[in-house]
């Protein structure tokens, strides 16, 4: 009576395809990240391209000693691929000491969106969800 079995050829899966498998699996994963992260940078770099052009024109207004107004549709030229929520007339004046007529825009994305906030005392802009 024999005891000891023989393994057969087909009793798993060797190394060399389960490091196959691995292989393959973090490149895909790899690539979604890619592609997500992408997304989310873009929506990042324009949210600033228009905090920036609200921090120019706050500065613009101080310097030149002038009130300086910011539309919506200024905005948008700024940051091409975000929508600017709200009536395409929004807008909003930044006085040249500093303080501005304060005011809300929502900025939207395909997927994200984000919310900036002018301070009517110190004209600053704050971003934050909506």
């Amino acid at each position: 009576m024999r005891t000891s079995r023989t393994p057969s050829a087909e009793a798993g899966f060797t190394l060399l395809e389960l490091l196959v498998v691995l292989t393959v699996l973090a490149l895909a994963s790899s690539l979604l990240v890619y592609r997500y992260a992408g997304a989310g940078n873009d929506f990042a770099r324009g949210v600033a391209a228009v905090r920036e052009r609200l921090e120019t024109a706050r500065a613009e207004a101080m310097r030149r000693g002038r009130p300086r107004r910011v539309t919506a549709e200024e905005l948008a030229a700024a940051a091409p691929g975000l929508r600017i929520g709200g009536a395409p007339e929004a807008a909003v004046t930044f006085l040249p000491d500093g303080t501005s007529s304060g005011g809300a825009f929502l900025l939207v994305s395909e997927a994200r969106s984000a919310r900036l906030e002018i301070d009517w005392l110190t004209g600053r802009t704050m971003s934050g969800e909506p």
